[in-house]
């Protein structure tokens, strides 16, 4: 593993312009110093993330939280740190890799990660273009699914020309493992030009699903939710239509402050019992909360008092529905339709498309007939 860290960091030296004009000297030294120093456990990397966020180094913060949940899909700090605290969403983000018990497969996985970590050495060096191009194709050479961990774990690491071409390699990979490392690239890479380079990649696969784990991850945090929205829309997933609609208001928690006006109380001498005198519904297209308006009941004797009533602040915890733009861009992209955040007309347009559909089975399905809808917001800012 010493000899694994020992690359990354060669590759950091190589990467020279790119790596210097984001860190002064003396920052990317000690970043290397951790760097070389670390085991290659989770803990090891949750750590030396939290130390980036720390000094401000927020694009390699965010390659520690992933190494961390790729060797430990459980840890609840990188979850949160990668906006993954949905079960669904989490799921949909992990790689999925062959079993450990294949040690065949494990094999193959350290010759390659021997190979990239060479190639990137000797050849992967953005500003010669004659090393890059050999560099490439050695790359792109490489259509095994045992190459998708090496791949990942080594050229992440690198600057935003590596992972441009990692994702160009992951599409030519067959199989779930490659599929789902593009779709984790799309729901945390941190470069927007990865982030789009990632979804194009995707797109030009023959996967049979390639929306399913997007559609898990709209029921994520926000920014996650809001990567797979823009995903699905660019990848015109006629698919995905239900679930865009059924998300376009999502429940959300929120702290606000409000000011109450309360009676002083008085010297109570009994029993006071609490018991919820009514409940105020939430609801949204797949989701219901409840705020409940709690009563008490007293028993005994007390003394009141004259002040009369106080105003106080305080902050309440009330779960409200957001609406969602990148939801309803990408159904505006799919659909060409657009009917704001109204679900009514919306499910309207969908039963009424169901209907044609069965009225003429024979026909290629056509969601989005015409120009595609208004493009609205661009991808989402990284």
């Amino acid at each position: 593993m010493r000899h694994t860290l020992l690359a990354a960091f060669t590759v950091f030296a190589l990467a020279g312009a790119a790596a210097a004009a984001q860190d002064d000297f003396a920052l990317q030294k000690a970043y290397n110093d951790r760097l070389i120093a670390m085991d290659d456990s989770a803990a090891a990397h949750v750590e030396l993330a939290k130390w980036c966020e720390q000094q401000g180094l927020a694009e390699r913060a965010l390659v520690h939280w992933q190494e961390a949940l790729f060797r430990d899909p459980t840890s609840a700090e990188a979850k949160r740190a990668l906006g993954l605290n949905s079960p669904v969403a989490a799921k949909a983000a992990e790689p999925t890799l062959a079993p450990p018990q294949d040690p065949a497969f494990q094999e193959r996985q350290r010759a390659y990660a021997d190979q990239i970590r060479q190639i990137a050495w000797r050849y992967l060096v953005p500003t010669n273009a004659e090393a890059w191009a050999e560099g490439r194709n050695r790359i792109l050479s490489m259509n095994d699914p045992a190459a998708v961990e090496p791949l990942n774990r080594i050229l992440s690491l690198g600057p935003v020309e590596h992972r441009l071409l990692e994702a160009e390699a992951l599409a030519g990979i067959p199989g779930d493992e490659a599929r789902q490392a593009l779709v984790r690239m799309i729901l945390t890479e941190n470069s927007k030009s990865a982030f789009l380079a990632a979804i194009e990649r995707l797109r030009s696969r023959a996967d049979s699903d390639r929306v399913g784990p997007l559609l898990a991850a709209l029921d994520a945090p926000t920014e996650v939710r809001r990567r797979a929205a823009y995903a699905l829309g660019e990848l015109r997933a006629a698919s995905a239509i239900p679930a865009l609609i059924a998300h376009l208001r999502a429940p959300e928690a929120r702290t606000v402050t409000v000011t109450e006006r309360v009676e002083p109380m008085g010297m109570f001498s009994g029993t006071i019992i609490p018991y919820v005198a009514d409940v105020h519904p939430i609801v949204s297209d797949h989701a219901v909360a409840f705020d409940p308006v709690i009563g008490y009941i007293g028993s005994g004797v007390s003394v009141g008092s004259t002040a009369g009533p106080q105003e106080v602040t305080v902050e309440k915890t009330k779960i409200k529905l957001v609406e969602q733009p990148a939801v309803l861009e990408a159904l505006k992209k799919i659909t060409g339709q657009d009917f704001g955040y109204n679900l009514f007309q919306w499910r309207q347009w969908q039963y009424q498309l169901e209907r044609d559909r069965a009225a003429q089975p024979d026909a290629a399905p056509n969601p989005n007939p015409g120009a595609p809808g208004a493009g609205g917001a661009g991808a989402p800012g990284q």
